[in-house]
């Protein structure tokens, strides 16, 4: 798949978990694609959950300056680490890119 579509996929899916219209089992997935990432430091992965709202036992959507209280940093270094986490969704592996052209699909045929 080329960059331009994996990445308006992607930008989509994370539109998609801010506005909370995956379901639980979608959710699921995205957040085990996140956790699975090698390359992206723990921090970097618990603020991006945080922030799309995929920490398990959580339910609250956080801003990026609630994220820098939480972090005791600056919302850029929130920001910083979403995005990194975020590139890293779209240049992923063949595996994890057919799991959120998957969900995406699932998401478009029940609405």
């Amino acid at each position: 798949m080329e960059f331009d579509k994996k990445s308006e996929m992607v930008y989509e899916l994370l539109e998609l978990l801010k506005r909370e219209k995956l379901n639980e089992t979608q959710k699921d997935k995205m957040r085990n694609i996140v956790k699975g990432l090698t390359n992206r430091t723990d921090k970097q992965k618990e603020r991006f959950l945080r922030f799309y709202n995929l920490l398990e036992g959580e339910n609250k959507n956080y801003r990026l300056c609630d994220l820098a209280l939480i972090y005791n940093c600056n919302p850029a270094g929130v920001r910083f680490s979403i995005s990194r986490v975020r590139n890293n969704l779209i240049n992923s592996n063949e595996e994890n890119i057919t799991i959120m052209k998957d969900i995406l699909e699932e998401y478009h045929k029940k609405n």
